[in-house]
């Protein structure tokens, strides 16, 4: 039994060090490949909830649907998971040598949960419009109160219906 585990040590370590000459003397420039999931799964929500226009004060993510595979590596629902993927070394992962299935992709990826970065935009002119509608409503409302003050508090009091009496 110990003689099989050193076996397999040592196999593991000459592997390791293959797959740094290879990495070392490829010509390939592109190394690894990135993903970027979020972790809110859009799928399960309602047409009506955008991920864009969620704002970042919001409260309550925790009840949101999670995507299965930031479940699994315990992100929260304000992360994405960033899944890195390293490329088929040539000689080393490919070829008639090594038997079907051997290697995938779980030794080669790494999960890693990243805060989602805040978009927000704060326009001034919706600012200005919003305050310059507050005060227009608030000039109508004191006019009407106004009106209603010149004509006593009921605002009939000074109103006078004439029946109507044709003209000859």
């Amino acid at each position: 039994m110990a003689a099989h585990k050193k076996k397999v040590e040592s196999m593991k370590a000459a592997r390791k060090k293959l797959e740094k000459f290879a990495g070392d003397n490829t010509m390939m420039k592109v190394k690894h490949t990135k993903q970027v999931v979020d972790c809110l799964d859009s799928n399960s929500l309602p047409s009506r909830y955008n991920s864009l226009s969620l704002p970042s004060v919001r409260s309550g993510f925790g009840k949101m649907p999670l995507h299965n595979e930031c479940r699994l590596h315990k992100c929260k629902p304000e992360q994405c998971m960033e899944i890195k993927r390293l490329c088929n070394a040539p000689y080393v992962d490919e070829g008639k040598e090594l038997p079907a299935g051997i290697l995938s992709w779980t030794h080669k990826q790494q999960y890693t949960c990243v805060d989602k970065v805040a978009i927000t935009s704060s326009n001034p002119m919706s600012l200005g419009f919003g305050m310059a509608w507050c005060v227009i409503g608030a000039f109508m409302v004191l006019g009407a109160m106004y009106i209603n003050m010149q004509n006593g508090f009921g605002g009939f009091s000074s109103a006078k219906v004439l029946p109507y009496q044709p003209s000859d």
